[in-house]
């Protein structure tokens, strides 16, 4: 996965998209592509009336080269994808999404949902930056958020012993969930990979929170997570990734969507 991300990071995001497209098709996939006025996304799309559904954003900030935020998302999702034609599931389907500016205020995810809604989707797991880190932050949620794709994928990762942890945001206050949890898909949530440096950034952030300090100490607090070394900078590159924490998200993604497909329906 590493490779793929090294060619994307090389390109702007119109060369991103067709790349992509190229790669589904290659792989026997069969891409759809969502056009609206200032933009077009990619999807996988299930014919099944119950889906679980996988998202990223293949478009980055300007001059960035994008490698975990987002590429990392979108390789996991092709082999999700890959996955789930070689082994289909047989109750649930899956939909795959690979949404157009995000980063301009998830214009993408909004334009998509207003055309075809959220009918038949169990649940959404949307990612950011999965590509380095040794565990799971899962957010916005806080103790007392349910839903089954949620409780799944922390089932799966206790199972797998990799720490995941609630937190009411990572990176920014919003991501592509927020659009599926505006038009009633509350089972929504993004998955982010953090290290114990990142967890340990993260107390000490909220413990200073909690005896409001002014906010440009929070800051720079904040910017000591290992998370926001390289976050919407020129350096965001493959060089800093893992495929170990790549293939950590696909196997436990994968499980989940396995554990879904035989539970919900017994």
């Amino acid at each position: 996965m590493i490779d793929q991300i090294k060619i994307l990071e090389e390109l702007d995001d119109s060369q991103r998209f067709t790349l992509i497209l190229e790669w589904m098709k290659k792989d026997g996939l069969a891409p759809e592509i969502d056009k609206y006025s200032t933009g077009q996304n990619i999807f996988l799309q299930s014919p099944r009336n119950h889906k679980i559904a996988v998202a990223s954003h293949f478009d980055t900030v300007p001059f960035t080269p994008g490698a975990n935020d987002n590429a990392s998302a979108v390789v996991v999702c092709l082999e999700l994808a890959r996955r789930n034609q070689k082994n289909p599931l047989r109750n649930i389907g899956l939909e795959i999404y690979i949404f157009d500016e995000e980063e301009k205020g998830l214009i993408g995810s909004n334009a998509y949902l207003q055309k075809f809604g959220t009918t038949g989707l169990i649940g959404l797991m949307n990612m950011e930056m999965v590509g380095k880190g040794n565990q799971f932050a899962i957010w916005p949620l806080n103790s007392s958020a349910k839903g089954k794709a949620l409780e799944s994928f922390e089932f799966i990762a206790k199972k797998k012993k990799i720490s995941c942890g609630r937190y009411d945001r990572i990176v920014m206050n919003t991501a592509d969930h927020e659009s599926f949890r505006s038009h009633g898909l509350e089972d929504s949530f993004t998955i982010t990979c953090i290290s114990d440096e990142d967890v340990s950034v993260a107390a000490h952030y909220y413990k200073a929170m909690a005896l409001e300090v002014d906010n440009n100490t929070l800051h720079k607090i904040i910017n000591r997570a290992p998370i926001f070394e390289h976050y919407h900078q020129p350096t965001d590159k493959s060089d800093f990734l893992s495929e170990t924490t790549l293939q950590m998200t696909v196997d436990t993604i994968w499980e989940t969507i396995v554990k879904l497909d035989k539970e919900l329906f017994i």
